[in-house]
């Protein structure tokens, strides 16, 4: 599944589309929950939901400074339901709270539920972020910064 963000009044090429998965989208959203920005703005589908421009800035600041401090850390969790097994789960040095995150069981009905579990950070686990990913952040906050508010589709 991906998550087309429009840009809806850009600045700049820049703040016009962006794309990621789903991994991505939750990796930047749990970034920004750990900034302590608003993001009940996030709270909808990718069904043209608007973000507004208030919130993209403030997004794209917060995601900035994170990067420019070496706020961001990860811990590798490994995940036998994960296509990989191992994925990297955010946090922010110097607020490390767990993270809600969601696991599928299958119920004995054979039908699947979602069920919310919290990732709770160990601080021996815990590494900086890679060049890939900060470059890719970096890209993710101009987007933020210079889209005029987005929609999510």
């Amino acid at each position: 599944m991906t998550f087309d963000l429009v840009g809806a009044d850009p600045s700049s090429k820049y703040g016009g589309y962006f794309k990621t998965n789903n991994a991505g989208w939750r990796y930047t959203c749990r970034i920004l929950e750990g900034l302590n920005c608003d993001t009940r703005s996030l709270a909808g589908d990718n069904s043209g939901d608007y973000v507004p421009k208030i919130h993209a800035t403030q997004f794209g600041k917060a995601l900035s400074a994170a990067l420019e401090n070496n706020c961001i850390v990860e811990m590798p969790l490994i995940d036998k339901d994960y296509v990989g097994s191992v994925r990297c789960v955010p946090f922010i040095r110097g607020n490390l709270k767990p993270v809600l995150d969601f696991k599928i069981a299958q119920s004995s009905d054979n039908n699947f539920a979602v069920q919310p579990v919290f990732i709770k950070p160990i601080k021996k686990f815990l590494k900086p972020i890679d060049n890939k990913t900060r470059n890719w952040l970096r890209d993710v906050a101009r987007f933020f910064s210079e889209s005029g508010g987005f929609f999510q589709w």
